[in-house]
C-alpha cells in the first residue's frame, strides 16, 4: 500500500477524487421519433418514464434472462444518452442494431464529441460550485446543464465512489484548461486524479459490481445483485418473464454477497468460500484492502441459503484460512 495510493482513497473520504472517463466509457446517442418505446420494449429497467434530463441504471438482458450488458440511459430532449463501459456499450449497441426493424431509430457514436470526467468525494459539490458557479441542486442521475469558460457542460448526479459524485460531459477542447486548475480551486480542497488500485478498493466499498470480474453473460441481474437496473412492473421487455419467475418464484441457487475479512491476507480472486461448518459454500470474485476498514473486502457468490448478513464463514487462500463474515454493507 503507496502513500500515492493512500492520498487517492483518502481524497474521496475527505475530499474530490477525479478520473477520466473518456476513453474507458463509450457514449451513444438513440434518436429518432421511436426511440423511447423502442428502448423501453428491450431494456430492464423503465424509460418510458424518464422525465427530460433524468437516467436509469440498466442492463440488455438475453430471451433467458443473462445479461449482455449493464450501462446508463440518460433521456435529453433531442436524443437518449446511452453511456457505459466502452467494450460493453459496443456490444451493447451491435444487439441494439439487431432489433430494429420497422423503428424509426438512429444509433450514433458521439464517444468522440465529448471528454467524460468523474468528480467523487464528501467535497464534490463545493469543486463544482467553485468551476461552474451555481450548478442546482440534483436528484441522483439527474441532469444539469452549466458552462465553463463559454464551453457547455453536461453535470450528471452520480453516486458512485461517494455520496455526492458527479460525471461531467464537456467538448475535448476544454478539457485540459478545466482539468489544469483544479488544483487552483480551492487552496484548502484535497484533490486527487485516481489511479486503478484507490478505484478499485473503493467500489468494492460500495459493493459495485463489474462486468467481466463479479459478473458476466452466465449471471442474470439478480444474481450480481443490480436491484436498480430492472423493472417487473413496467412490462414486458427482452428476458422479462425469465427474470420475473427468478425473483417472485423461489429466487435464484445464489447471489454476490459483500464479505469483509476479519485477518489478512487479501484473498485472491476464485477463492473458494466455506461455512463454519467447512461445507463449500462460494468463490470470491474480486477483492482489496480498505484502509478505511482496516481489513481486508470482497464480493463473491455464495449459495442462496448461506448469504446471510451477519453470517461467519472463512475463505480459503494459500497461506491458509481467512475468518470472515457476510455484510449488507460495509461500514
Amino acid at each position: 500500500m503507496t502513500d500515492e495510493f493512500l492520498e487517492q482513497y483518502n481524497a474521496v473520504k475527505n475530499g474530490v477524487g477525479w478520473r477520466d472517463l473518456t476513453q474507458e466509457r463509450s457514449r451513444f446517442a438513440a434518436g429518432g421519433p421511436d426511440r423511447i418505446t423502442f428502448l423501453h420494449a428491450l431494456l430492464s429497467n423503465d424509460v418510458e418514464s424518464l422525465g427530460e434530463d433524468t437516467g436509469v441504471y440498466t442492463t440488455l438482458v438475453t430471451p433467458t434472462g443473462k445479461i449482455i450488458a449493464d450501462f446508463y440511459c440518460y433521456r435529453l430532449a433531442e436524443f437518449v444518452l446511452l453511456d457505459g463501459r466502452k467494450d460493453l456499450v459496443d456490444k451493447l449497441i451491435t444487439k441494439l442494431q439487431e432489433y430494429i426493424i420497422m423503428d424509426d431509430v438512429e444509433l450514433t457514436d458521439i464517444s468522440s464529441e465529448y471528454s467524460h470526467v468523474s468528480f467523487q468525494g464528501s467535497e464534490a459539490s463545493q469543486l463544482l460550485r467553485s468551476k461552474l458557479g451555481n450548478v442546482p441542486d440534483l436528484s441522483p442521475l439527474g441532469i444539469a446543464h452549466c458552462a465553463w469558460e463559454e464551453h457547455p457542460v453536461v453535470v450528471i448526479r452520480k453516486d458512485e465512489l461517494s455520496t455526492p459524485g458527479f460525471e461531467l460531459l464537456l467538448p475535448f477542447e476544454a478539457l485540459s484548461g478545466f482539468l489544469a486548475g483544479l488544483t487552483s480551486v480551492d487552496a484548502g480542497l484535497e484533490i486527487r486524479e485516481l489511479g486503478d488500485q484507490a478505484y478499485d478498493v473503493l467500489r468494492l466499498e460500495q459493493g459495485i459490481p463489474i462486468y467481466g470480474i463479479d459478473m458476466s453473460e452466465k449471471n442474470n441481474p439478480l444474481e450480481a445483485g443490480l436491484k436498480e437496473s430492472y423493472s417487473l412492473t413496467k412490462g414486458c421487455f427482452v428476458g422479462q418473464e425469465v427474470v420475473g419467475r427468478a425473483t417472485n418464484i423461489g429466487g435464484v441457487a445464489r447471489l454476490l454477497s459483500r464479505i469483509q475479512c476479519l485477518d489478512q491476507p487479501v484473498p485472491e480472486a476464485d477463492g473458494k468460500i466455506f461455512s463454519e461448518q467447512g461445507q463449500e459454500i462460494g468463490w470470491i470474485t474480486s477483492a482489496g484492502y480498505s484502509p478505511g476498514l482496516g481489513f481486508p473486502i470482497a464480493l463473491g457468490y455464495l449459495k442462496r441459503a448461506f448469504s446471510v448478513p451477519d453470517s461467519e464463514c472463512f475463505i480459503g487462500s494459500r497461506s491458509g484460512k481467512i475468518p470472515a463474515r457476510i455484510v449488507e454493507t460495509f461500514d
